[in-house]
């Protein structure tokens, strides 16, 4: 019976391992070869052309009074970071406290309204400032909007809500200390807007009252860098 010496068959076992490992190594390389091409950014423009039956499904947005004050609450976030926030890019500034159409907080107010947001001592630097500036403020909320007063009468009534936040200034060097301010903001709805107004204002709400009741003055009149 012929018998296979131990140091033989070692080596034949290793012999079969370096084999099928360098089949292996190949195998991978020739497959990273394959998929270098992917790493690379390859532009294409795709042309599609609509059939003409094709439907679009439209669907009504319900108007209840839970989804409007979802609304409202939403607006009055975006009002009050747009009125009080101040980045360094002074055309941007210019542009979104304009006096004109597209400026968001003369869209969103009433003249009343506006008239005290364009004599605080912030807007009327920013207004003839020419350069852009190095330092910037935000707002943080800190409590959740709530009702204030007594419920309105309807839905197309003012509609007041009590608004917390923090508001305060930096630059790359330094931070103001934070002050926490509570504003009064009355909400109601216009059912006529103008055309020129239809994308910055879809839903025809405006701010008919804005009255700070704590923390001093108005934020702009004490803040900056």
């Amino acid at each position: 019976m012929n018998t296979i010496e131990p140091p033989v068959l070692v080596s034949r076992i290793m012999t079969f391992v370096f084999v099928a490992a360098v089949i292996t190594v190949v195998v991978l390389a020739a497959t990273l070869v394959n998929l270098l091409p992917l790493q690379r950014t390859q532009v294409f423009f795709l042309t599609t052309q609509p059939r003409a039956n094709t439907e679009i499904i439209l669907q009504n947005y319900a108007i209840n009074a839970n989804n409007m004050e979802i609304l409202r609450e939403s607006f009055i976030r975006e009002y009050i970071k747009t009125r009080n926030e101040v980045i360094p890019t002074i055309r941007v500034m210019q542009n979104r406290w304009g006096t004109g159409d597209g400026g968001r907080v003369h869209i969103w107010s009433t003249p009343d309204v506006f008239s005290g947001f364009i004599n605080t001592g912030m807007w009327q630097a920013i207004s003839s400032a020419d350069t852009d500036l190095d330092w910037r403020c935000r707002v943080e909320f800190t409590r959740p909007i709530v009702p204030y007063g007594a419920p309105p009468a309807n839905q197309n009534a003012v509609h007041l809500y009590l608004v917390s936040f923090r508001y305060f200034c930096f630059n790359d060097f330094e931070e103001t200390p934070g002050r926490d301010y509570q504003v009064v903001i009355g909400i109601e709805f216009q059912p006529h807007i103008q055309w020129s107004r239809r994308l910055e204002n879809p839903l025809g709400l405006v701010v008919s009252e804005y009255r700070i009741v704590y923390g001093g003055n108005d934020p702009l009149d004490q803040f900056g860098i």
